[in-house]
């Protein structure tokens, strides 16, 4: 009895395998800028380049066939034959993320041939040879079915990557500053409606890896006055200029002059492979900057002038 099911079993399995492997092999793939016999693509790119991958496929059958598209690793057999396979689909590591907007699904027209492409970006710190597969299969599992035999065809990738990177990150001039702070890279004005400091500042991310910055906001003076803002966790995407301003509250507009000391410390975002990461990347960028703003109370304005005016007075008596 248990041979008669074991039969079965193997007939049905393979019968799924022999229906799904003639389906699929009425669909091929190749790469528009190779031979159409190479299932292989070798890239030569420096890190943070947008990378264009073409791929077409052509569907022989009479049929609309929809089938499934993925980006598992690559890797070498572990066997005397060494040779180039693809991982599980549901073994994603790394390089599925270097694709940017992946279609999950191409649907081809029956006797029909279509072209995709795919854009392969690595991140700026990246630098090794990267293997990975382009996986391709029917799209007519059933989530009902116990049974499911999955027939796939795959295509090669290697890329060599150089990693050209500029890690780069500034506190940009401002365009204008209203009031009378020294360093032209923090603008210091007036609140319109409370009358209060607004002191701001713009931060530039010029390189392709989103930072998180910490920093603290230092006000003083030589009149014991001393108020320490700190600020966690700051994000500023890559490419991009953040616009940071704080009001600064409670301050003693009799004390003249204050000394603002601005402490940053800036870490790369970096989601993934940190173990194979340079050393000088993983290192926090530390930037200062100081300005001194010098605040005169108008009462002290007004109590000046009306001397000024006695004293005027006075001798225009005398």
């Amino acid at each position: 009895m248990k041979k008669h099911i074991i039969t079965l079993i193997l007939f049905v399995l393979s019968f799924i395998s022999f229906t799904n492997a003639q389906n699929i092999s009425n669909i091929s793939a190749s790469f528009c800028d190779e031979l159409e016999s190479s299932n292989s693509l070798n890239i030569t790119t420096d890190s943070a380049k947008i990378n264009e991958i073409c791929v077409k496929f052509i569907n022989n059958s009479d049929k609309n066939i929809t089938i499934n598209v993925w980006f598992p690793d690559s890797e070498i057999t572990n066997d005397s034959f060494k040779i180039r396979a693809c991982k599980s689909e549901r073994k994603i590591e790394n390089f599925w993320q270097y694709i940017n907007n992946p279609p999950e699904y191409v649907s081809i027209p029956s006797n029909w041939e279509i072209t995709k492409k795919f854009y392969l970006k690595y991140p700026a710190w990246y630098e090794w040879i990267s293997r990975w597969c382009m996986t391709y299969f029917l799209n007519n599992i059933d989530s009902d079915n116990m049974i499911n035999v999955v027939v796939r065809k795959k295509l090669f990738i290697e890329a060599l990557v150089w990693s050209n990177f500029q890690r780069n990150i500034e506190i940009q001039e401002a365009w204008e500053n209203k009031f009378f702070s020294s360093n032209s890279k923090i603008k210091i004005e007036k609140e319109e409606i409370n009358g209060g400091l607004i002191a701001s500042f713009s931060i530039q991310n010029s390189w392709d890896i989103d930072e998180v910055f910490n920093w603290t906001w230092l006000i003083k003076n030589n009149y014991w006055v001393h108020r320490e803002i700190l600020f966690e966790n700051i994000e500023i995407k890559s490419n991009s200029i953040k616009e940071v301003e704080v009001t600064l509250k409670e301050i003693p507009f009799y004390k003249w002059s204050y000394l603002i000391q601005i402490d940053w410390e800036i870490k790369p975002e970096i989601l993934f492979n940190k173990d194979k990461i340079k050393s000088e990347l993983k290192t926090p960028i530390k930037i200062n900057e100081k300005t001194k703003i010098f605040i005169i109370p108008r009462n002290i304005i007004i109590w000046i002038i009306i001397f000024l005016l006695i004293i005027f007075l006075i001798k225009r008596k005398n």
